[in-house]
């Protein structure tokens, strides 16, 4: 009887320990995997906030009739010159062909 009953305390601590491992091994995983996911997450979105600069001044410096955040300003120059705030420079050597279609 008492083998019985240590077999069956051995088995509940091997299975309790195997149990806690397990669980251990698989938060560690969870919390790698999310911090990897939050790491790549900020990598991307800094690249991506990189590249747009980047692509938002060449377009600028390179169109100067093109204003991407409100679509194309030889489409609507009244507009912008009644409203005040933006001030464009409507003077430049580059013929209309260049200016980008809306």
């Amino acid at each position: 009887m008492v083998v019985i009953v240590i077999i069956v305390v051995v088995v509940v601590v091997v299975v309790v320990v195997v149990v806690t491992v397990v669980v251990v091994a698989v938060v560690i995983v969870v919390v790698v995997v999310v911090l990897v996911v939050i790491i790549v997450v900020v990598v991307v979105v800094v690249v991506v906030a990189v590249i747009s600069e980047t692509a938002l001044w060449t377009i600028e410096s390179v169109l100067p009739y093109c204003d991407v955040r409100n679509a194309c300003i030889h489409r609507t120059q009244s507009h912008y010159r009644d409203t005040g705030p933006i001030r464009l420079e409507t003077k430049s050597i580059m013929p209309d062909t260049r200016r980008i279609s809306c």
